[in-house]
């Protein structure tokens, strides 16, 4: 079919390592957008699909656990 492939956690849990977190620190719920009816999906439901955002970050000064 041609074209990309992203393996997006892959890219994310690559990115949180190279900002200096630790592999322990770091957990992915291995949950798909698409399958899963909680979550809005464009992929699923076209453009009839909801939306949704996320805004992650490491607070300044806080310690690693």
């Amino acid at each position: 079919a041609g074209g990309y492939l992203l393996d997006i956690p892959r890219a994310i849990h690559d990115q949180l390592l190279t900002a200096g977190l630790q592999p322990e620190n770091i957990a992915h719920a291995g949950i798909c957008t698409i399958g899963d009816k909680r979550f809005h999906s464009y992929r699923r439901d076209g453009s009839r699909s909801g939306r949704m955002a996320a805004f992650i970050g490491i607070a300044e000064g806080a310690e690693p656990k």
